[in-house]
């Protein structure tokens, strides 16, 4: 019996559609629950300025960044039974695990189709992940 293995999926560059270039701006139809956030990876780019292609080992070793378009209410505390607030904001610039959270497809009406039943990344969807907060390494300033 094999394990599947986990991959890291990055849009390119050339992949995002023109009506997801200020991805803060989309009509998203959901909200996320508890601690959960939906980030904006920073598109991957595929060559260098001098106009060298850049390899798909060495864009693996980059650490994700990415943009947090939307965030839940936060957590319910279990020893207050208040809702803690999330610490992070929409906007944010992020950096966080490489193959943390699940990886979703966005559509132009805002909404999400999970990663796994399309199989690949489309100019007619949006590469968003779904993480929680805790899995957020830091914040960029």
């Amino acid at each position: 019996m094999t394990t599947p293995t986990q991959t890291f999926v990055q849009q390119t560059i050339d992949t995002i559609p023109e009506w997801a270039k200020d991805p803060l701006s989309l009509p998203l139809k959901f909200q996320p629950t508890s601690d959960r956030i939906v980030v904006f990876p920073d598109p991957m780019k595929t060559t260098t300025a001098g106009g060298l292609q850049i390899s798909t080992v060495t864009r693996g070793k980059i650490e994700p960044v990415g943009t947090v378009i939307k965030v839940g209410p936060g957590k319910w505390s279990e020893y207050s039974g208040t809702r803690v607030p999330m610490e992070i904001k929409e906007g944010s610039k992020i950096i966080f695990g490489m193959f943390t959270g699940d990886d979703y497809l966005l559509d132009r009406e805002g909404r999400l189709t999970p990663f796994a039943s399309v199989g690949r990344v489309t100019t007619d969807h949006l590469l968003v992940k779904v993480l929680r907060q805790d899995a957020v390494l830091a914040v960029l300033s």
